[in-house]
C-alpha cells in the first residue's frame, strides 16, 4: 500500500478539515510526521485504520466511539483516505457519522469504498479493505501502520499466534492438503452410500421382466385395434340420428321467437311515431327558445353589473372629499419644512462634532502612554543584543578548537562493518557445518530402509501397487470360500419334504456336497491380515520418506546458498581491508579511534549547546525587535489619526449655519442626538402625510370618471337586449299557429323528453333486421325438416352403445401407454442399473486411494513445517540489520516453539528471552522484523514499493542508535520502501528529509503545516 492522500474533518483534535498529502513525503523514502504531546500525531493512524477496516486501537464500538471520537466543538465527521494497492490500483475509502440533536447521540458510521477507473471514482460493492490490501486488520496493524505501544507485539507473539498470522499473510493454507483429501475421502464415502442405496432400487430390475413386459404390452394393443373398429360403426350411426334431433329442436325455437317478436312490433311502431313528431319540434322551436332564454339571462346580468357600478361611484365621490379635507391640513406645516430640514441637518454636524471631542481625549491618552512603553521596550532589546555578541565570542574561540567529524564518522562506519562482516562470516560457517550434520542424519533414514533419496518414490510405489493386488486377491479368496462353505452348510440341512431355504423347493434330487472350506477361509482372512499390516507400515514409511525427502532437497539448496554467501562475503571483507586509507589508525585498534571520538563528541556537544543558546538570544531579539516595531507603528497610526480628528472638526464646525454653538456648549452627545431624531421624525411625518393626500386624490380622480361610462355604455346595452326579446316573442307565437299548438307548454312537454335519437333509431333497425332474419331461416329449417323421421328410443339406445364403447377404448388406450411408458423405464432402469454397478466399482477403486493419501496428510503438520521455514527465512532477513544496529552485539533465533530469543555475544553466545530486551533495544529488534516482513510481503504481491508507519519508539534511544537507525531507514529508499515516522521529539525533525507538523489551537483545534 501506498498512501496518497488523507483529509480529516471533526475527529478527536482536528476540528476544522486537514488534508495530508503524501505524495511528496513518500517520494523522499523516509518522512516524519511532528507535533507536541496531545496534538494529534497518533490520530492519523486511527483515522487511516477507521476508513480502511471500520476499526481503530484505542476504542471498540462498546466505547460509545461515535461520540467519544468526535470533536466536542464539531457536528460531524468526515475521513477520507486515497491510496494505491500492490497491484497499483488506486482506491478511495471514506467514513462519516453527525451528531444528533441530543448531543451525547450520534448516527451510525457509514463506510464507503470507490476504486478510480476510466478516469472516474466508481463505488465497490464492500468496504472491507481486506479484499484490496490481503491484509485482516490485526495483520494491517503489526506490519503497516504501527500504533503506539504496539510496536513489540509481532516480537512477543506466542507461537501459535505468530503461526496463524504467517499463514493468513503468505497463504500458508495452501500447503495443508488434509482437509482437500478428507473432503475427497467424505465425498467418495458418501457417493459409495448412496450408490448403494440407489441400487438397492433395483433389485427387481432384470432382463427376463423386461422381456414380460414386450409380450403383456403385444397383447393389449391388439384388443385396442378391435375395439376401436366398433366404436367407429356405432359413432357414425349416432351422429347421424343427432343432427336430426338438433334440426328439428332448432325449428321449434324459432317458430317461438318469431311470436314474440311479432307481440313487440307495436312497441316499435310507436316508437317510431314519438321520434318523428320531437324531431319536427326541436327544428322549429329550440333555437328560437334558447335565444330567448340567453337574451333574459343577459338582461338580468346587466342589471346587476348597473347597481354595482352606481355604488362604487358614491363611494369614489365620498372618498375625493375626505383626500381633500387632508391636503387642506397639512398644507401650512409643509410649506416650512425646507427649514426645518436645515435644522436637522446642522444638528447633525453638531452630534458628530460632539463624538469628535471625545476621540480626541482618548487618543491624546493613548499617545502618552506609548512614547512611555517604546522607550522600556528599547532599553530590554540593547541588552539582548549584548547577550548575543557576548555567546558570539565564545563559540568563535571553540570552534578554532573543533576537530573535523566527518572522518570520525567514516572511520567508525569502517570499523563498524569489519565487524558486521567477520560475524556474517563466522554464522555462515556455523551454518555450513550445522547444515552438512543436518544432511548426513537426514541420509541415514535413508540408508535405514535401504533406499536412496532419488529413488524411494519409484521403489515404495511397486512395493504399494504389489501390495493393493495381493490384498484384492485375498479378498476374492475369501467371497469365493466364505461362498462354498455358506453352500456347504445349506446343502448339510437340506430334507426331503422341506423347503429350500434358496430357491423354496421341496424335492432335492441332486444334493451337492463339496469339502469343507473353513481352513481355506481362515488361512485367507490371516493372510489378507498380514498384507494390511504390511501396506499401513509401507504407507508410514512413506510419510517418514517424503518428510526426509523435503528436508534433504531443502538442506541442499540451503548448502549451496550457504557457499555462495561465503564466497560474496569473503570477497566483501577483502575489498573493505583495502578500503582503509587512515594512516594514523589501525585496522586491528580501534580503541585508539574511540578514545579520539570520545573527545571530538564532547567538544560536538558544548558547541550545539553554545548554538542553541545563541539562537534562543536571536529569537528572543527578533520577537522584541517586532514589539518595539509595533509599538512606533502604533503610536505614528495615533497622531495621525488626531491630526485627521482636529481637521474634521474644525471643517464641520464651520458648516453649522442655523444653530447657535453657545446655546450648546454644556449639553452631551445624546441629547443632541435625541432633539435631531425628534425633529427629522416630525418632518417626515409631515411630508409623507401631504403627499400621501394629494397621491390619493390623483388616483381616484380616474376611478370615477371611468365608472360614469361604464353606467353609460350599461345603459344602451339593457336598451338593446329588451328589443330582441319582443322580436323573439313574435316568431315564437308564428311558429305555434303554424304547426298548430295550443300553447307553449305542449311544445315545451314534446321537448323534455330528451331523446336519444341515435340509439333509438338504431334499435328500430336492429328489430327490424331480427325479425326479418328470423323469418328467413324459419322457412330454411322447414324445407330441411320436410320428410324427416326422428326415434327418440332408437337415438337414447344408441348413445348408450357409443358412450360404453367410448370409455373401452379409453380404457384400452390408456392401458397400452401405461404399458409403454413401463417398458420404457424398466428399460432404462436396466441401463441404469449397469451404470452404478460401473461407478461403484470406480469409487471403491478411489476409496483404497484416498485411504493412502490420508495417510500421507495427517493433521497440519507440514503446514507448521513450511510456516517454520518461512518464519526462518524472516528472523535470517531480520538479523542482517538486528546484528549492526546492535553493534553486533545481539542476534535473534527461533526455538523449538517458534518464539523468538535473542543471542547475546557479550555471554558467550547465550539464549534469552525476547522480554529481557531494554526499551530501545526490543524497539530494535521489532523494527528489523516489521522492515523483514514488509520485504517478504512486497515480495509476496510483487510490489514495485511497499510502506509502514512507526509510531513513537524513538525516545527509547542513544544518539549513537539513533544514527544508527537512521541510516538504516535511510538506506531503505534505495529498496524502494518507504517509512514514516510519528514522533514528539524535535531533535529528529532535522534530520529527516521530508515531514509535516501537527499543532494544536485552543479554539481552532490541530492543524497540519508542511515543514
Amino acid at each position: 500500500m501506498l498512501p496518497i492522500q488523507l483529509t480529516i474533518e471533526g475527529l478527536y483534535s482536528y476540528q476544522s478539515k486537514q488534508t495530508i498529502d503524501f505524495t511528496n513525503l513518500t517520494q523522499s523514502g523516509l518522512f516524519g510526521i511532528f507535533g507536541g504531546v496531545g496534538s494529534g500525531k497518533s490520530s492519523i493512524l486511527e483515522a487511516i485504520s477507521l476508513a480502511l477496516y471500520g476499526e481503530t486501537e484505542r476504542l471498540n464500538s462498546r466505547d460509545s466511539r461515535g461520540y467519544n471520537m468526535l470533536n466536542l466543538k464539531s457536528d460531524k465527521v468526515y475521513i477520507e483516505f486515497d491510496f494505491t494497492n500492490f497491484e497499483e490500483r488506486k482506491f478511495k475509502f471514506t467514513v462519516s457519522w453527525k451528531r444528533k440533536k441530543k448531543f451525547e447521540e450520534t448516527t451510525p458510521m457509514e463506510r464507503l469504498a470507490y476504486e478510480w477507473k476510466n478516469e472516474a471514482w466508481i463505488p465497490m460493492e464492500s468496504a472491507d479493505a481486506t479484499l484490496v490490501l490481503g491484509l485482516t486488520y490485526e495483520n494491517f496493524r503489526r506490519t503497516i501502520i504501527i500504533p503506539q505501544g504496539k510496536f513489540k507485539e509481532f516480537l512477543e507473539l506466542k507461537g501459535a499466534d505468530r503461526s496463524k498470522m504467517m499463514k493468513e499473510i503468505f497463504n500458508l493454507e495452501r500447503f495443508d492438503l488434509s482437509p482437500q483429501v478428507s473432503n475427497l475421502q467424505r465425498d467418495n464415502n458418501l457417493k459409495i452410500e448412496n450408490l448403494k442405496g440407489v441400487l438397492s432400487g433395483f433389485e427387481s430390475i432384470s432382463i427376463e421382466r423386461v422381456q414380460q413386459q414386450q409380450n403383456d404390452l403385444t397383447s393389449t394393443q391388439q384388443q385396442l385395434t378391435l375395439l376401436k373398429n366398433d366404436f367407429v360403426q356405432v359413432e357414425a350411426e349416432w351422429k347421424s340420428l343427432q343432427e336430426a334431433q338438433l334440426k328439428l329442436e332448432a325449428l321449434r325455437k324459432r317458430e317461438l321467437e318469431l311470436k314474440e317478436l311479432e307481440q313487440q312490433k307495436i312497441i316499435i311502431d310507436k316508437l317510431q311515431a314519438d321520434i318523428l313528431e320531437f324531431e319536427t319540434v326541436e327544428k322549429a322551436f329550440k333555437e328560437l327558445i334558447n335565444r330567448e332564454v340567453a337574451l333574459e339571462n343577459e338582461e338580468q346580468q346587466q342589471i346587476k353589473s348597473q347597481q354595482n357600478v352606481l355604488a362604487d361611484k358614491l363611494q369614489l365621490s365620498r372618498e375625493i372629499k375626505a383626500q381633500n379635507q387632508q391636503l387642506l391640513k397639512w398644507q401650512t406645516a409643509f410649506e416650512q419644512l425646507d427649514s426645518q430640514k436645515q435644522k436637522v441637518i446642522d444638528l447633525g454636524y453638531l452630534e458628530t462634532l460632539k463624538e469628535l471631542e471625545l476621540r480626541l481625549l482618548t487618543q491624546r491618552e493613548a499617545l502618552d502612554k506609548g512614547a512611555a512603553f517604546v522607550v522600556e521596550q528599547e532599553r530590554v532589546e540593547t541588552a539582548i543584543k549584548k547577550q548575543i555578541q557576548e555567546s558570539e565570542t565564545i563559540l568563535e574561540n571553540l570552534k578554532s578548537e573543533r576537530i573535523d567529524a566527518s572522518q570520525w564518522i567514516a572511520i567508525g562506519n569502517w570499523y563498524q562493518t569489519q565487524v558486521f562482516l567477520t560475524k556474517q562470516l563466522e554464522d555462515v560457517a556455523k551454518k555450513q557445518i550445522e547444515n552438512t550434520r543436518e544432511c548426513e542424519n537426514t541420509l541415514k533414514e535413508f540408508e535405514g530402509l535401504k533406499v536412496e533419496p532419488a529413488t524411494w518414490i519409484t521403489v515404495y510405489a511397486g512395493k504399494t501397487d504389489q501390495l493393493l493386488q495381493q490384498i484384492t486377491q485375498q479378498n476374492q479368496l475369501i467371497t469365493e470360500w466364505t461362498v462354498a462353505t455358506e453352500l456347504s452348510r445349506y446343502a448339510s440341512d437340506l430334507q426331503d419334504g422341506e423347503a429350500c431355504p434358496l430357491c423354496g423347493s421341496l424335492e432335492h434330487p441332486q444334493i451337492s456336497h463339496q469339502a469343507d472350506a473353513t481352513e481355506q477361509l481362515t488361512l485367507a482372512q490371516h493372510r489378507k491380515s498380514t498384507l494390511e499390516k504390511e501396506h499401513t507400515e509401507v504407507q508410514k514409511q512413506q510419510v517418514l520418506l517424503q518428510k526426509a525427502s523435503s528436508i534433504y532437497d531443502f538442506l541442499i539448496v540451503q548448502a549451496e546458498r550457504l557457499a555462495k554467501d561465503k564466497k560474496a562475503l569473503e570477497i566483501q571483507i577483502t575489498e573493505h581491508l583495502s578500503s582503509f586509507i587512515w594512516k594514523e589508525f589501525s585496522t586491528d585498534n580501534r580503541e585508539l579511534f574511540e578514545s579520539k571520538k570520545q573527545r571530538a563528541k564532547a567538544l560536538e556537544v558544548e558547541l550545539h549547546t553554545l548554538e542553541q543558546t545563541i539562537k534562543t538570544f536571536r529569537d528572543k531579539l527578533v520577537m522584541q525587535q517586532e514589539l518595539t516595531q509595533k509599538a512606533h507603528k502604533k503610536m505614528a497610526v495615533i497622531e495621525m489619526e488626531i491630526s485627521g480628528l482636529v481637521g474634521q472638526y474644525n471643517q464641520l464646525k464651520e458648516q453649522i449655519k442655523s444653530l447657535d454653538l453657545k446655546d450648546y456648549e454644556t449639553v452631551d452627545v445624546e441629547a443632541v442626538m435625541l432633539q435631531k431624531n425628534a425633529l427629522a421624525a416630525e418632518n417626515d411625518l409631515i411630508e409623507k402625510s401631504y403627499k400621501r393626500a394629494m397621491e390619493k386624490i390623483q388616483e381616484l380622480k380616474p376611478q370615477l370618471a371611468t365608472k360614469v361610462g361604464i353606467l353609460e355604455t350599461i345603459e344602451n346595452q339593457l336598451e338593446f337586449i329588451r328589443k330582441n326579446r319582443e322580436l323573439l316573442k313574435v316568431n315564437v307565437e308564428e311558429a305555434l299557429e303554424r304547426l298548430q299548438f295550443k300553447n307553449r307548454d305542449e311544445v315545451h312537454r314534446i321537448l323534455a323528453k330528451n331523446w336519444n335519437l341515435e340509439q333509438e333509431r338504431q334499435r328500430i333497425n336492429q328489430f327490424q333486421f331480427l325479425l326479418q332474419n328470423t323469418k328467413q331461416i324459419i322457412t330454411e329449417l322447414k324445407l330441411q325438416t320436410a320428410g324427416l323421421n326422428f326415434d327418440q328410443h332408437l337415438f337414447e339406445a344408441k348413445e348408450q352403445q357409443y358412450r360404453q364403447l367410448q370409455i373401452e377404448v379409453e380404457l384400452a388406450v390408456g392401458k397400452v401407454s401405461a404399458l409403454e411408458q413401463e417398458l420404457l423405464r424398466v428399460q432404462s432402469a436396466l441401463e441404469k442399473k449397469k451404470e452404478l454397478i460401473a461407478q461403484a466399482n470406480a469409487l471403491e477403486q478411489r476409496a483404497l486411494n484416498l485411504t493412502t493419501m490420508t495417510n500421507l496428510f495427517k493433521a497440519s503438520g507440514f503446514v507448521n513445517y513450511v510456516s517454520s521455514i518461512y518464519l526462518q527465512n524472516l528472523c535470517d532477513i531480520a538479523n542482517v540489520r538486528f546484528h549492526r544496529l546492535t553493534r553486533n552485539q545481539l542476534s535473534l533465533k527461533l526455538n523449538e516453539n517458534n518464539e523468538f530469543e535473542v543471542l547475546d555475544y557479550l555471554n558467550n553466545g547465550y539464549a534469552r528471552s525476547v522480554k529481557t530486551l531494554s526499551g530501545g533495544q526490543g524497539f530494535q529488534a521489532s523494527l528489523c522484523l516489521a522492515l523483514a516482513l514488509a520485504e517478504s510481503i512486497q515480495s509476496l504481491n510483487k510490489a514495485d514499493k511497499n510502506f509502514f508507519f512507526i509510531d513513537e519508539g524513538f525516545g527509547t534511544q542513544d544518539a549513537e542508535s539513533i544514527n544508527t537507525v537512521f541510516e538504516t531507514l535511510q538506506y531503505l529508499h534505495k529498496e524502494n520502501r518507504v517509512v514514516g515516522i510519528i514522533s514528539h521529539v524535535e531533535e529528529l525533525q532535522e534530520r529527516i528529509p521530508s515531514s509535516i507538523s501537527i499543532y494544536k489551537n485552543e479554539e481552532k483545534g490541530s492543524y497540519v503545516v508542511v515543514n
